[in-house]
């Protein structure tokens, strides 16, 4: 189903609905793209900058970062804010 510029895709088993959600920019390229659960963020999670270029990626749990996630510049090198090890939605290394 297509909602403005935004793509929904719902999943449902027994007991969750899941929403992936991949939003898109007035200029047609991706802001991001994830997936809610109980509206909150889980699994995979990559976010865009507006030139194209990967901005984050990584993996939450239920809203918050864990393991490993890099972070790039605008101009697509590693980036150092992002870039890291997470334990509940806090950089730990």
């Amino acid at each position: 189903m297509i909602c403005g510029d935004t793509w929904f895709l719902k999943k449902f088993s027994r007991s969750e609905a899941q929403l992936r959600r991949r939003d898109r920019r007035a200029n047609g390229r991706l802001f991001y793209k994830g997936t809610y659960k109980d509206d909150k963020k889980v699994g995979p999670w990559v976010d865009y900058w507006d030139n194209g270029q990967l901005w984050s990626k990584g993996t939450y749990k239920d809203d918050k970062k864990v393991g490993p996630w890099v972070g790039f510049n605008k101009d697509g090198t590693v980036g150092s804010s992002v870039t890291g090890t997470y334990k509940d939605g806090v950089k730990v290394k």
